[in-house]
């Protein structure tokens, strides 16, 4: 208890100069789930937050004159928050915290960044994204460190737009040795281009080089190179998105080929969602993986929303088969 009365002493003391001189605020989501998950022939029952939806911030911009500004952001997750048993530990842990510079010009921030890779397509695509229901390691989408989890650690990212396309590319430049997953070394790159078609309309791609091997964290071994097509339509009430990745393994793993289709339909304050996903598997002995997940999710404001979802994970019929059944709250503010 004391420690964590220090941190947070510590924390005010670092944002109290920055809350008088720029413009702060505060953010953060909150999400429980209760979910049955059946693994072979091994079901359990698990409350909590496992998925790591939650997380409070603070970010801040302070006008520097000339059409620039100062930007900063320190986003953290409540590891106590989560409620299996493998996961329940105490404190907080940094998700996102970069410093940088914003103009006409775009973005750029040094630190610890958002992944291109991940928000191009990827999560923003998972109506399911951090829950149970998840398509993102579970068949439908790659996860792995350089897919779509996790954050860019010792980076410099750069994010702009230019008409109706976005552009974003970090990398790092740290002659880093530390055995973290998520830690960039010397030489990683990840790009994104997304391209606008109009409202609820786009098409995009996405590259990421792992130079190292941050799957098993081996500094000197070569890692994982993904890339990624990806696009979206809407008609009225109806959404359709789609994911095809290539990832190659450069010997942290096997090739896959992983595919993903989504369908929402939008009536009222409620969303319908199926989503189909395949993971095919070259080489190795990891078997080819079958995603598939419908549910529904109820807006009871522009913050606050209720979800339920089913889960299946069909791993050629082997013992770690899995299906999930969950429903779970998420408040935003």
């Amino acid at each position: 208890m004391n420690k964590k009365l220090i941190a947070l002493a510590v924390a005010a003391s670092v944002a109290a100069p920055i809350v008088a001189s720029a413009d702060v605020s505060v953010y953060g989501v909150a999400q429980m789930e209760l979910y049955s998950k059946k693994l072979g022939s091994t079901t359990t029952t698990n409350m909590g937050d496992d998925y790591g939806q939650s997380r409070v911030g603070v970010k801040w911009s302070e006008d520097l004159g000339g059409g620039l500004a100062a930007v900063g952001l320190i986003e953290l997750g409540p590891n106590a928050y989560k409620g299996s048993t493998a996961n329940n530990t105490t404190g907080l842990y940094t998700r996102n915290a970069h410093l940088g510079l914003k103009g006409s010009f775009g973005q750029v921030v040094f630190g610890t960044t958002l992944q291109p890779y991940k928000y191009a397509g990827g999560v923003k695509y998972d109506a399911f994204v951090a829950t149970a229901a998840q398509a993102r390691g579970t068949g439908g989408m790659l996860g792995t460190a350089f897919g779509q989890n996790g954050y860019f650690g010792n980076s410099i990212a750069y994010t702009g737009k230019f008409g109706n396309t976005k552009v974003a590319v970090s990398t790092s430049l740290a002659e880093n040795t530390e055995a973290a997953q998520y830690r960039g070394h010397k030489g990683d790159l990840m790009a994104a281009v997304t391209v606008g078609l109009g409202k609820g309309a786009e098409v995009g791609v996405a590259y990421a080089n792992d130079k190292y091997n941050a799957v098993s964290a081996t500094s000197g071994t070569s890692g994982q190179t993904n890339s990624k097509v990806f696009g979206k339509y809407t008609m009225g009430p109806h959404q359709i998105l789609a994911q095809y990745e290539n990832h190659t393994g450069n010997g942290a793993g096997a090739d896959s080929k992983v595919m993903f289709l989504g369908y929402r339909f939008t009536m009222g304050m409620n969303k319908f969602v199926v989503q189909l996903g395949n993971t095919d598997v070259k080489g190795g002995s990891t078997a080819d993986v079958k995603y598939a997940a419908i549910g529904a999710i109820h807006n009871m404001s522009k913050k606050t929303s209720a979800f339920v979802a089913y889960r299946k994970t069909d791993k050629n019929g082997s013992t770690n088969d899995e299906t999930i059944t969950t429903v779970g709250m998420k408040t935003k503010f």
